[in-house]
């Protein structure tokens, strides 16, 4: 027997898991990026994502999309999601809200958004992307004889699929 039965017991926090969105990508029609569990728990029940559109300064635009991944998270693996094996996000991911002027520039990634399950940290949950955009350069213009020639350049990585105007004005 001891004099103090009382100091035998030590509380320990409970395990956890902590999810984490790792090296997302984003192209003009894909979306990959991590999913890990850098926690202590795992995890069997699905996990929810929710993709939203989004300004250079962090206002939404239009829908956001969520969908759930079932497979069970270990603590200390992770999961590659790729936008090509889900129809869903591929439509969503290659049609962003087409705003007068062109904000949503960005796309939020964001894991257990309800913070359903406890973790470790909510703080990391989230990560932003820049949308892919096409970026048109006017090189080599030149004005000769009443005609006038020029190359345009795309340096973007995203094709222009639509009609655009090229406006030319004198400046003094």
């Amino acid at each position: 027997l001891e004099e103090n039965e009382r100091d035998n017991v030590v509380d320990t926090p409970r395990p956890l898991p902590d999810f984490v969105i790792e090296e997302p990508v984003l192209s003009a029609d894909r979306l990959t990026f991590g999913l890990s569990n850098r926690g202590h728990a795992s995890i069997t029940t699905p996990l929810l994502i929710r993709l939203q559109w989004t300004t250079t300064g962090g206002g939404q635009v239009g829908d956001f999309y969520e969908f759930e991944v079932l497979e069970p998270l270990a603590a200390g693996a992770s999961y590659r999601f790729d936008s090509n094996n889900n129809t869903e996000v591929d439509n969503y991911i290659s049609s962003p809200p087409d705003t007068e002027d062109r904000r949503s520039k960005k796309l939020g990634i964001y894991v257990d958004y309800h913070s359903s399950i406890t973790e470790i940290s909510e703080q990391n949950n989230e990560t932003v992307v820049d949308r892919p955009q096409a970026d048109l350069t006017i090189t080599n213009l030149v004005l000769e004889n009443g005609r006038t020639t020029f190359r345009m350049r795309n340096n973007g990585v995203v094709a222009v699929a639509q009609p655009f105007t090229i406006r030319f004005s004198w400046i003094n």
